[in-house]
């Protein structure tokens, strides 16, 4: 048995149509991917940002959440997206920049045929999971309850059905009412949750009002909920827990005042020849950003598994610190891959700020070294105040050493997935993924 991870990094074309992005995968096809996050249309930090999160079951069934919000003008200019594609990005003013549909899948390559292309090319940057330890993906959305509660999102069936026991699911949202839809206001969340008690949950999102005078950017980060929506004022407008993940539900604190719809990713994991259970090979759980001076470790250990793929996620403020001015979110990703074990990181970040007469607002893609896997960006001045690269993913534990840092103690958010043993170190498939854009 093998459960495995790739970065890749694909360029988006300039005309329309399907194009065929070859990869290292061998002996079967994927069945999942994820896309992410735009920043900047180049490395490095860049005007307005243009955001997505998408996520897709082979050829079969997909959706992404995307949010925008545009630089230097005095009234704020902001939108968000959802559709049921592998990657649709929006832009301030609801204009479809990017579209394309995953349409077709191999042991050695994938095709997105793109329906609407930007006039400059942009990078994607894509976290491949694979192998046959991975024994289900469901890959959809749902239309939230209204009232709190329990909410049912795929039922248990009666027995003799065999239920899907969800060991890591994965919830993305941009506060929309209809699907395909695109709207005013900035919003982006994002969410993870485990199974069994040692894997936690968390949840982080952002932001930015429309047409403002002055800007009402917020964002909001807790490791209780794995559903969470801040607006305007920072005003927590709805959140939801994880309730029972064999099949699906959640229990919502409070609700939406009307339906929203949120995408998610469901995976269920094989368990060893000594196991009933897959659960020990996914860790959910927050950990804070090291104080001391650069260069500082920061290792995650005791996790029941060998990492071979990770993601992080924060809002850039400390632990308890619940919700701020200004939408600020940074994502990262890393993975262990191929026989040499190598070890490929990619980050990027955001910031749009409160309370201005005139919007300000940065975006970082730090694709262009390889090795760094989160990057902090907490203020208007398009710096990086603490920068991480993937220092090791070894068994039981991963490790980023902060290159560049500060004295405070962010609440970096992380999945880990991998194997229980070196065996499962096998470069033999690919199977789910998650990916990334900066614009």
């Amino acid at each position: 048995m093998s459960l495995l991870a790739e970065t890749i990094y694909i360029a988006t074309p300039t005309v329309t149509g399907a194009v065929t992005y070859t990869t290292a995968f061998q002996g079967v096809a994927f069945k999942a991917m994820s896309v992410g996050m735009p920043a900047a249309t180049s490395p490095g930090f860049d005007l307005d940002f243009r955001a997505f999160l998408g996520f897709a079951e082979g050829a079969t069934s997909a959706f992404c959440v995307s949010a925008a919000s545009q630089d230097n003008v005095a009234t704020s200019n902001t939108s968000s997206r959802i559709a049921a594609v592998f990657i649709s990005q929006v832009r301030w003013g609801e204009l479809l920049v990017l579209e394309g549909r995953l349409t077709a899948v191999t042991a050695t390559s994938f095709t997105i045929t793109w329906d609407t292309v930007p006039a400059n090319a942009q990078s994607l940057h894509v976290l491949v999971l694979g192998g046959d330890e991975i024994e289900g993906v469901i890959v959809s959305t749902f239309a939230t309850a209204v009232v709190a509660g329990n909410q049912i999102i795929v039922a248990v069936p009666p027995p003799p059905g065999d239920p899907f026991r969800t060991h890591l699911v994965l919830f993305a949202g941009a506060n929309n009412t209809a699907i395909p839809q695109s709207a005013t206001g900035a919003d982006l969340l994002l969410g993870a949750a485990g199974v069994g008690d040692d894997s936690g949950q968390w949840a982080t999102c952002m932001f930015s009002q429309d047409a403002q005078a002055d800007m009402d950017t917020q964002r909001y980060q807790t490791s209780a909920d794995v559903i969470l929506r801040v607006a305007a004022n920072l005003t927590l407008t709805y959140q939801a827990r994880r309730s029972a993940m064999t099949g699906l539900s959640i229990e919502w604190i409070t609700a939406p005042a009307s339906a929203r719809y949120i995408g998610y990713m469901m995976l269920q994991l094989a368990p060893e020849a000594t196991q009933v259970d897959g659960q020990s090979k996914i860790r959910v759980g927050v950990s804070p950003k090291p104080t001391g001076a650069a260069p500082a470790s920061h290792p995650v250990s005791g996790l029941p598994h060998w990492p071979v793929a990770l993601l992080l996620a924060s809002n850039q403020l400390t632990a308890g610190a619940g919700g701020n001015a200004h939408a600020r979110l940074g994502f990262g990703q890393a993975s262990r891959e191929g026989s040499a074990n190598s070890l490929v990181a990619g980050a990027v970040a955001f910031s749009d700020t409160n309370a201005l007469a005139t919007s300000s607002v940065d975006a970082l893609d730090e694709e262009a070294a390889s090795q760094y896997a989160f990057t902090k960006v907490d203020n208007n001045t398009a710096t990086r105040n603490a920068r991480a690269t993937i220092a090791a993913m070894n068994v039981g534990a991963f490790e980023l050493s902060w290159t560049t840092n500060d004295f405070v103690a962010t609440e970096i958010c992380y999945v880990s997935i991998g194997p229980q043993t070196s065996a499962g170190l096998v470069d033999n498939a690919r199977v789910a993924g998650l990916a990334r854009l900066v614009n």
